[in-house]
Formats: structure tokens, C-alpha cells, sequence
């Protein structure tokens, strides 16, 4: 379930981001992804469920490059957006690691 609306959210919000003519639907959406996201980090923080640490930044990463593409539309952003798509999903990996070896150590 949780899999499924995160997959809304990022699809809602990116298609809201490149859509050149945004409607109130768009900051709707945008405000109830930040609300849905702050909870399911605060649910993985609580049942030390790594699953949504894993979802929620993969989901911001999509966003970003989506808010990107929207910026500047030429051959150097395909660049930027690999190289940015390859450092952060390095730190995330790099946090999810370290997460499991300090919840792993509590117990």
C-alpha cells in the first residue's frame, strides 16, 4: 500500500512539475506528498523498517531530476541529472547501510 502511494505522489508531483500549466490540484498534491512522506520517515523511524527510508528519497531523487528537466532543457542537463542521479543514490545506499548497522547494533 505504502509502495503504491509514494509511486502516486511522485508521479502526481512530477507530471504537476513539468506540466507547464499547474493547477490547484498541483499544490494539493505537493502538500499532501510532504505530509504522506514526513510520516512514513517518522513510521520507519518508530518500527525500524528501512523499506520507507529506501521509497521516500528514491521518490525525491525522481522529483528533483523532473524539476531539473524543467529548469533547463538541453544536452548538459542530461548530464547534470546522471550525475546527480548517481551521487545521490550512492548516499542513499551509503545512509541505508549505515541505518541497518546502528539499528543492528541497538538490539
Amino acid at each position: 500500500m505504502s509502495l503504491a502511494i509514494v509511486c502516486i505522489a511522485t508521479f502526481g508531483v512530477s507530471l504537476g512539475i513539468i506540466d507547464r500549466h499547474t493547477s490547484s490540484s498541483f499544490f494539493i498534491l505537493s502538500v499532501l506528498s510532504i505530509i504522506t512522506y514526513a510520516l512514513g520517515i517518522w513510521y520507519g523511524l518508530r518500527t525500524k523498517n528501512s523499506f520507507y527510508f529506501a521509497i521516500i528519497p528514491f521518490s525525491i531523487v525522481f522529483i528533483i531530476c523532473s524539476a531539473i528537466f524543467r529548469v533547463a532543457e538541453n544536452e548538459g542537463t542530461y548530464l547534470v541529472v546522471s550525475l546527480f542521479v548517481i551521487v545521490s543514490i550512492t548516499l542513499i545506499i551509503k545512509n541505508l547501510m549505515n541505518l541497518q548497522k546502528k539499528w543492528k547494533n541497538e538490539k
